[in-house]
């Protein structure tokens, strides 16, 4: 399917940019490049070791849409991605 055609693809473009994090929105993007089994609700509001960066499982807007008691959840992730990218600013 769409996953297995693209995947390679932006797997090349993230060994290309090298980005500092990645982030996953929704349980198929975050359990495929994570290449994991576990539910989205486990792998969230960690940051996983991914390629020579690291990769942010946040839940997907559609599922926010569905599950609105997830947003406070969900905002606690974004703030995590904040302060990851604050304190690698000031690494620099």
């Amino acid at each position: 399917g769409e996953v297995k055609a693209c995947l390679p693809l932006l797997e090349q473009e993230i060994a290309l940019i090298q980005p500092d994090v990645v982030v996953a929105l929704g349980a198929i993007a975050a359990q495929t490049l994570l290449k994991e089994t576990k539910r989205l609700a486990l792998l969230r509001g960690k940051l996983h070791p991914f390629q020579n960066s690291h990769l942010l499982p946040i839940f997907s807007p559609i599922h926010l849409l569905s599950r609105p008691f997830d947003k406070e959840t969900a905002w606690l992730d974004w703030q995590k991605l904040r302060n990851h990218i604050e304190t690698s600013l000031h690494k620099s």
